[in-house]
């Protein structure tokens, strides 16, 4: 059978090391059982795993899932406004009609061109259709003449395609004129009047924001001292300063994967589900995470750790013998160090 090993780390000086643990358990409230040993001068205590872990409490923002900036494409004049702030619009609403006269000229202009020149192409087809019949009776219809009409016809043909694409294209562009919700939400600002010429050389603002308030992120940045701790998947708590006594709960649903270079934290997010829609963008949280360890660890007085050039270490007391054990922190707190290494309760 495989032996129970009992390892019991004993302190260097005992009267300190006494004192030490004593006020180390009061203040950290970890449960070490302290054991005197009669025959020997150090003390021991049963090394136990740890079951606590650190909370932190960071501070985070809200900001909506989606966010939509209108702009004009297109040099044009606001025709009509559909929507104003605090209008709420679904996918697909019509927001701001623009006017671009130009653009309707231009169209215009081109259907007017495709109609005369279908007439053009549908001439030289049936003259071409009509030559080719006669050039089945031997000589009357040279080959070069065939040729040429034939040349023509698909010459007029290729013309008429050119001028329907021009008009699919402005068509295209006939199509900005009317600006329409890309997704459910709410207008958070507006920035533009009927009358007003817009368009992209001549905006610095959006004419419109749409935001959907009904699904927000929590968006906070963990330190690097903190981020190895934070998993995807953790459970988390949050409170708004401005809604006093209300605590929500979420989990970490994505992490950056890196450290940003002027803070050097990693940005972590949570989604939020706003169904009831007390929570705003914009507004600022206290984040509460547990910062969980995936190793087991386990909580010793700093006393117990002996550091020296080859590493660091403690004293474990196994069947009346000693033995020393390389560990490595994991964490510090106070007058307890968190602890791992090739051991067991």
């Amino acid at each position: 059978m495989k032996k129970k090993l009992y390892y019991q780390f004993f302190i260097l000086t005992a009267i300190l090391s006494l004192y030490t643990l004593s006020a180390c358990g009061e203040k950290n409230k970890t449960d070490m059982t302290i054991v005197t040993d009669k025959t020997n001068t150090p003390e021991l205590f049963i090394l136990k795993a740890n079951t606590t872990y650190p909370v932190v409490t960071l501070p985070a923002e809200l900001v909506a899932d989606k966010q939509f900036d209108v702009y004009a494409k297109v040099l044009s004049y606001v025709k009509t406004i559909k929507a104003d702030i605090g209008t709420r619009v679904n996918k697909g609403d019509l927001l701001i009609e623009l006017d671009a006269p130009e653009i309707q000229a231009q169209l215009a202009a081109i259907q007017a061109k495709i109609k005369a020149h279908e007439a053009v192409t549908e001439f030289s087809k049936i003259n071409y259709q009509r030559l080719l019949e006669a050039s089945e009776t031997a000589g009357i219809i040279s080959q070069d003449a065939l040729d040429k009409l034939k040349s023509k016809r698909d010459s007029d043909l290729a013309t008429l395609e050119s001028l329907r694409a021009d008009y699919e294209a402005l068509t295209v562009t006939a199509g900005y004129l009317t600006l329409k919700a890309p997704f459910s939400g709410i207008v958070t600002e507006r920035n533009t009047d009927i009358g007003a010429l817009t368009g992209p050389s001549v905006m610095n603002k959006p004419l419109m924001v749409i935001q959907d308030n009904a699904n927000l992120r929590l968006r906070l940045s963990v330190t690097e001292r903190y981020a190895p701790y934070v998993k995807t998947g953790d459970s988390l708590s949050f409170s708004i300063r401005s809604l006093y006594g209300s605590v929500f709960n979420a989990v970490v649903s994505r992490k950056s994967g890196a450290l940003d270079p002027a803070l050097r934290s990693e940005l972590i997010e949570s989604d939020i589900k706003n169904t009831d829609l007390n929570l705003l963008p914009g507004m600022i949280a206290d984040v509460t995470i547990r910062l969980k360890s995936e190793e087991v660890t386990f909580l010793v007085p700093g006393s117990a750790l002996a550091e020296t050039n080859t590493g660091i270490f403690v004293m474990a007391v196994s069947e009346g013998k000693t033995k020393k054990i390389s560990v490595r922190k994991v964490r510090e707190n106070g007058m307890i160090t968190e602890i791992t290494g090739d051991f067991n309760e």
